[in-house]
């Protein structure tokens, strides 16, 4: 399963003269946790990402919804990530399918810049 992932801000510096090159695919970092995920990068205006997660679980913590997920990267390392739900979005997988996922905030670094 899938579940997005706000990024907040474009992950572009504010000065021309900051600008950065980047490929089509970079490694970001997802923090506080440090975990290195290959990321396809869109000049698109979209706000919203996609990891492959396992294990989504919605709990309540202090009378709030937060999600639970497991990341497995290459070398089968499992990272359970806790972040506060945001929302939940309605995504097309395929023709005449409408999964609802639910939608969290990380911050991640690529090339020297948070957001």
């Amino acid at each position: 399963m899938v579940v997005g992932l706000l990024l907040g801000n474009a992950i572009l510096p504010a000065a021309a003269q900051d600008k950065k090159v980047l490929g089509v695919t970079e490694t970001v970092r997802l923090e506080p946790e440090g975990v290195l995920v290959d990321a396809k990068l869109d000049t698109g205006g979209a706000s919203m990402s996609s990891l492959d997660a396992r294990n989504i679980r919605i709990v309540e913590r202090d009378g709030k919804n937060w999600v639970q997920l497991d990341y497995h990267d290459d070398s089968a390392q499992v990272t359970r990530f806790e972040r506060p739900l945001t929302r939940n979005a309605l995504v097309r997988p395929a023709p005449n399918a409408v999964e609802r996922r639910p939608v969290v905030m990380m911050q991640i670094c690529l090339g020297g810049m948070r957001r």
